[in-house]
């Protein structure tokens, strides 16, 4: 979005419109016994504060459900280098990611067992926070697309298009196709 006055046009700034219930972040949640209990597929919005600080989300998962993470930095012209991690309530690591695109986070983690799950927010580095250092942090099991091929169709013709990405409708796991050691799903579409 840009604002345009009589003085000229601002910078343009990033924002997000969700159809996912959305969390504000609330402090004090900077360990696994302060954790924010959030929903599946939903948001929140947070910020990592001081260069030290870590966020903590709980959620309840049922086995077997792929869930995305997908922690929104770059995207949204945020300055945090996030680091996302998951963990089961009894500590398992089920899974972790920074850098996936520029400095936005995806965990693609297929849970291990019904009950409460952890996400661990951090800046990579702990050297960095302040007012922007925000994120974007969603939960869910709702169908994520990593790629479309081909990019381009020509307008108003029917093309068959085949899609990669994780938890698509109809969607069959290609091995031949891996980002981040997780085979990506594939679906053809018209």
């Amino acid at each position: 979005v840009r604002i345009v006055t009589k003085a000229g046009i601002s910078n343009p700034r990033a924002f997000v419109v969700s159809d996912q219930k959305e969390f504000v972040e609330v402090e004090p949640n900077n360990d696994v016994d302060k954790a924010q209990r959030i929903e599946l597929n939903s948001t929140v919005s947070g910020g990592i504060a001081t260069a030290n600080d870590v966020d903590y989300y709980v959620f309840a998962g049922k086995k077997g459900q792929r869930v995305i993470f997908s922690a929104l930095t770059t995207s949204i012209d945020s300055r945090l280098n996030v680091f996302v991690k998951v963990f089961s309530a009894d500590g398992l690591y089920v899974g972790g990611n920074r850098n996936y695109f520029h400095s936005d986070a995806l965990v693609d983690a297929v849970l291990p067992a019904d009950g409460d799950y952890h996400v661990r927010v951090s800046d990579f580095t702990y050297t960095q926070g302040g007012i922007d250092y925000f994120y974007r942090l969603s939960v869910t099991t709702a169908p994520w697309i990593d790629a479309v091929f081909p990019s381009v169709v020509e307008p108003g013709k029917e093309t068959k298009v085949t899609v990669y990405g994780r938890n698509l409708p109809g969607g069959k796991i290609d091995p031949d196709v891996v980002v981040n050691d997780r085979a990506l799903e594939k679906v053809v579409v018209t």
